[in-house]
């Protein structure tokens, strides 16, 4: 009851309430319990998926949940799941972490079972990382991270909190492409050029001073008079005083109507 007369009933479940307000019938919940009177389970194991140790299983109860080892383990007082009293180790089956020999209750002969711990699957005998994007306990959850796919070495697979990305790429979902040119995270021989590619770089020669690439398409020379046109898109090249040698690639111009043009580099050590 409640008010200042103490005549209004209390609305809270008796038996999932802890304290009801006297001056406003607010219902305090015993922990496991909500909503305005405390009718409502909590269910804690969708609440933290993490709250039971390795090889077990949470199941929610009403107010409360519970870990349910898995066959042949049982909650040892440290709260981590153990051999019970009627398993052992594995003598033929190699798993990669745990392996139980016991007898099932409908059976009359024992059988060896291998075990992953939270974040990994069995593939045969051996325990694996989750696949397909999934996490948590025997690999049940889907992920949110929403790490781009191809961009995406793996992604955390025990509790879903992060990607781990290509070297080409960064952000929290593995969504931003890292520019090399700009951190120095290229390799480029002398005289060529970074220039920067979505997940990547190239090695442009440095046309600008000078190097254009020779017909190997793996270096470059440098020229001291060079005489190009262009047909529309395409450019037609021809030099006779070279020196140097580097790697790399092209430049794209686009012209309304065929051009000639000249460039020149003032030092000159060989005319062909």
């Amino acid at each position: 009851m409640y008010d200042a007369t103490c005549s209004t009933p209390c609305q809270c479940h008796p038996n999932n309430t802890a304290t009801c307000d006297y001056f406003n019938g607010r219902c305090t919940c015993n922990l496991g319990w909500t909503g305005y009177d405390c009718s409502i389970d909590i269910d804690e194991c969708a609440q933290d998926p993490f709250r039971c140790p390795n090889y077990s299983l949470c199941v929610n109860l009403p107010g409360s949940y519970e870990c349910q080892c898995k066959d042949g383990l049982t909650l040892n007082s440290s709260k981590l799941c153990s051999f019970d009293v009627n398993s052992s180790a594995c003598t033929w089956k190699n798993c990669s972490h745990t392996c139980v020999r016991f007898t099932p209750r409908d059976q009359n002969s024992s059988v060896e079972l291998c075990y992953c711990p939270i974040g990994m699957e069995l593939d045969a005998d051996q325990c694996v990382a989750c696949k397909n994007w999934k996490f948590g306990p025997d690999c049940l959850l889907s992920s949110e991270t929403h790490c781009v796919d191809q961009n995406t070495l793996y992604h955390d697979s025990v509790t879903d909190s992060f990607c781990v990305c290509y070297s080409n790429w960064t952000g929290r979902f593995c969504e931003t492409d890292v520019n090399e040119c700009a951190t120095g995270q290229f390799t480029c021989p002398p005289h060529a050029v970074c220039v920067n590619t979505v997940g990547g770089y190239q090695c442009a020669c440095d046309e600008r001073n000078g190097f254009v690439q020779r017909s190997d398409n793996m270096t470059c020379e440098q020229i001291d008079s060079l005489h190009f046109k262009f047909i529309g898109t395409v450019k037609v090249i021809t030099w006779k005083c070279m020196m140097g040698s580097v790697s790399s690639v092209h430049v794209s111009v686009n012209t309304a109507a065929p051009t000639y043009r000249t460039w020149y580099v003032p030092v000159v050590t060989k005319c062909l």
